[in-house]
């Protein structure tokens, strides 16, 4: 596995191994497979390096109750994602 470092940005759709509730719950470590996400919001940047939130992308449908912004799909495709995202 090639990994490029990039200095995060808002907006940076970067692939991570995210781990699901359920997953953690059943006392898994890491995340299955590496899955979109997207650098929405950088918190600090210090000596220690950068903190940032990461939102992740998924195509499916959000579940009842939950908040979703639909990636416009001009951004998807030029980012390589899924339609819709």
């Amino acid at each position: 596995m090639i990994v490029e470092r990039v200095e995060p940005s808002n907006g940076l759709v970067i692939y991570y191994n995210y781990l699901w509730a359920r997953e953690y719950d059943r006392h898994e470590e890491s995340g299955r497979k590496a899955r979109p996400a997207c650098v929405q919001i950088i918190i600090a940047r210090g000596e220690s390096g950068t903190v940032v939130a990461l939102f992740r992308i998924t195509s499916q449908p959000p579940q009842a109750g939950r908040t979703a912004l639909e990636i416009p799909e001009t951004e998807a495709r030029r980012t390589g994602l899924t339609i819709p995202s």
